[in-house]
Parts: structure tokens; C-alpha cells; sequence
């Protein structure tokens, strides 16, 4: 069985990652109608979140996982690791005494519960008794609404405030005692005011030209990067962590860039670069924008589009670019010499680079039925795009980015 599985963050009040929501399905939820949900759940459940890393997706942070009625009364949730594992309890599921009787067993095992897309009514008292987080969807309800509904709510309950879209509705969950977000508002632009680039990051832009040079002039790049000491610092701290596996400490630029290699050392200052530009911004986007980018260079031979991975990756890269700088995409985009295939693709003309990263930004959304239809007009068959996500999650976490800003 196909199975596909994206991460959405979930964030705390600095802007951490709390957690993930792991969206799981089987290319059959999308491609059948009717295809009964507590199956599809149980399925899936079984024969494909039980083959996934939970530790490699999550990065040991919880993973919050969507269970059906079926999948609560009959105890198939009860195989997921209790230590990362909430229990997210679909809006779907009504709350009977089998339903709460699960809930119950669950709490003893140690698992969290929460609640999904949480309407009160009466009859959800004695399982909120046991629950952990409750999600309000802030795109559905008016903030009066959910200003009554958090009086049903336990002390010791925490609010997640998700479907946040703009930065707008993040404040509202912030004055309304939430401590928990899930949305795209940190992916978009604050456009509340133009932010310039500072004077001193100006040469990034020179940077980022040596890196797309067809030849890289390692002499000439060595040069550039020396001139930002903090660069110099955080690309050798960066390049040191153990995940490289160097047998002893790399002190020089030359020999670090020689070690790792061309193509990997344009990818990674790249993403160093794109760090530097996005001060204050969460570590979520800056590891959003790598996940992309790396799948988009993977999915690139797969459509035909080998010679073009690096533009592949780059457009991957940039496009959230707008919401690194809090300027519009054109505006952004002005600041950095890309190739016209690329700036187009991250304009939202219509080319290959363009519909490769359709595709990539369907699957990291769970969109699957768009996901489908975009991976056919590239020619990628939708069994080889999950294997690729892993493999870019596993690239982009492989150093912290906390290194990297």
C-alpha cells in the first residue's frame, strides 16, 4: 500500500516547535469515494505510520496523530509509542462511553489526548476531564465563539490554536491565553511595513553569485565568506557537528569546502545565507524552506529535469522568500541574481521548476488529490514522492538549524 505522510509544526509562544502533525493517508483516501474512514485509519495506521521513523519525522518532539472512532474502540492507536504520540481525536468521533472508556486506557498507558477541531457540548465533559491540548480552528469560528467556548474548558488544558493564516489572527491567539499555533501565518510575509536588507548583509547577494556560478571559484568564494566574520563562525560551528562525522575539528574554509564538496556546499551556504536574511524569524520556516527545497532537487531527475537540480533546489529555497525578508515575492526577489527560469517558477508562471514545486508544497500541505494531479503533469508517479520527503527531511534536520542563525 502506498502511503504518504507530510509534518505540519506546531509552535510554542517563542516560536519553537513543540511538535508535529503527522498527516498520514494511503494514496486510496484520495483516489476512491466512500472508502470508509475508520478503515482507511486502521490501515493506515497499521501498515504505514507503523513504518515510519517517528524519531526521524518528529525529530523526538510529539507527534500528533489523527484517530478515527475505530481506531480508539478497538485499541489500534495503542501501537503507537507513548512518549511522542497525542492522540488527536477527529471532530468527526462522537463521545460515547466506548469512546471514553479508550480515552481512559489511553491515559493509564501514558499517552496525550487531544482534541481536534473542538465544538463544546455537554456530552464532551467527562473525556475533557482527560484531556491534554484542545484545537480550535480559528478560520471557522469568530473569536467570540471562541472566547465562549474556552469557559467549557478544564484548568490544566491547553489551547491550540490552529488554521492560523495571517499574523492577525496569531496576536488574537496570543491576547486569548493560547499557547500553542499551527498555520502558515509564520510562512507568509508581515507586510504591515516594507523591511529593507540592512547595509551589511548586502554582500549576501554577492554570495549567493559565487554559489550559482557554473564553475565555483573556491579561492573567490573563501574571500567573500571571510569578509562577515559571524558567517565565518556559524559556517564552521555549522559545518563541526557531529552528523558530518569529521575525525577531527575542520578550522580552515578551503579545507571544510573541499571535504564536503561542491554540490553539497552550495546547497548549505545557501541555507546559511537565507538565515542571515531572516532574523527573528522561526526555525520552523528556515527548516520549511530547506524540507522543500531538498525534495524539489530529489523529485527534479524523477521528472525529467536532472541537469536542472540545483534550479530544482533554489526554487525550493526561495519560495517563501517573501516571508524571509517581509517583502512582496517580486520585491524580494530583486535582491538575489537567480536564473529567469527560477524567477519565473517563484513568480507563479507556469514552467516545469513552477509545477515541481506545486507538487512539493500539495504533499507538505496534505493536499493529496492536488498533490496527485501535479506529480502527473510532471510525469512523477505519486508511489515515488513519499519515499523523497523522508529522504529531505532526513538532509534538512541533519544539521541543527539552530547552527545556522
Amino acid at each position: 500500500m502506498e502511503v504518504f505522510v507530510a509534518r505540519q509544526p506546531i509552535l510554542d509562544r517563542h516560536m519553537e516547535v513543540f511538535g508535529y502533525e503527522l498527516l498520514v493517508r494511503s494514496a486510496a483516501v484520495d483516489a476512491y469515494d466512500g472508502l470508509d474512514p475508520d478503515q482507511a485509519s486502521s490501515s493506515i495506521i497499521m501498515n504505514g505510520t507503523l513504518l515510519l521513523d517517528f524519531q526521524e519525522l518528529t525529530q523526538g518532539r510529539a507527534a500528533f496523530v489523527n484517530v478515527t472512532r475505530q481506531a480508539l474502540v478497538e485499541r489500534i492507536v495503542e501501537v503507537l509509542p507513548t512518549d511522542t504520540t497525542i492522540v488527536e481525536i477527529l471532530e468527526t468521533v462522537e463521545p460515547d462511553d466506548e469512546v471514553y472508556r479508550a480515552c481512559v486506557e489511553l491515559k493509564e498507558k501514558g499517552f496525550r489526548i487531544a482534541l481536534d477541531d473542538f465544538v463544546y457540548s455537554p456530552g464532551w465533559d467527562s473525556i475533557l476531564a482527560l484531556t491534554d491540548i484542545v484545537k480550535v480552528d480559528f478560520l471557522t469560528t469568530t473569536r467570540e465563539q471562541r472566547r465562549e467556548l474556552a469557559t467549557h474548558i478544564p484548568d490544566g488544558v491547553t489551547l491550540l490554536a490552529e488554521k492560523l493564516e495571517t499574523p492577525d489572527l496569531f496576536d488574537e491567539a496570543l491576547e486569548d491565553g493560547y499557547t500553542l499555533f499551527q498555520g502558515y501565518f509564520f510562512q507568509k510575509p508581515l507586510l504591515l511595513r516594507k523591511r529593507s536588507i540592512p547595509e551589511n548583509q548586502a554582500f549576501y547577494a554577492e554570495l549567493l553569485q559565487e554559489l550559482q556560478s557554473r564553475e565555483l571559484d573556491i579561492t573567490r568564494l573563501v574571500g567573500v565568506i571571510k569578509r562577515d566574520p559571524s558567517l565565518t563562525y556559524k559556517f564552521l560551528r555549522f559545518i563541526n557537528r557531529p552528523t558530518f562525522g569529521w575525525r577531527r575539528q575542520i578550522e580552515d574554509l578551503e579545507q571544510a569546502i573541499f571535504l564536503v564538496g561542491e554540490a553539497e556546499i552550495r546547497k548549505w551556504m545557501t541555507l546559511l545565507v537565507m538565515a542571515s536574511l531572516a532574523p527573528g524569524k522561526p526555525l520552523a520556516l528556515l527548516q520549511n524552506a530547506s524540507i522543500r527545497a531538498r525534495m524539489c532537487e530529489l523529485l527534479a531527475p524523477l521528472a525529467g529535469l536532472k541537469q536542472r537540480s540545483m534550479a530544482a533546489f533554489l526554487v525550493g529555497m526561495f519560495s517563501q522568500i517573501d516571508a524571509f525578508t517581509d517583502q512582496p515575492m517580486g520585491e524580494a526577489l530583486d535582491l538575489l541574481p537567480l536564473d529567469e527560469s527560477v524567477r519565473t517558477a517563484l513568480l507563479g508562471e507556469e514552467n516545469d521548476l513552477r509545477r515541481l514545486l506545486d507538487v512539493v508544497r500539495a504533499y507538505e500541505r496534505g493536499a493529496w488529490q492536488e498533490m496527485q494531479a501535479a506529480a502527473e503533469a510532471i510525469g512523477v508517479g505519486v508511489g515515488e514522492i513519499p519515499p523523497q520527503y523522508v529522504l529531505a527531511v532526513r538532509w534538512a534536520t541533519r544539521g541543527n538549524a539552530s547552527d545556522l542563525v
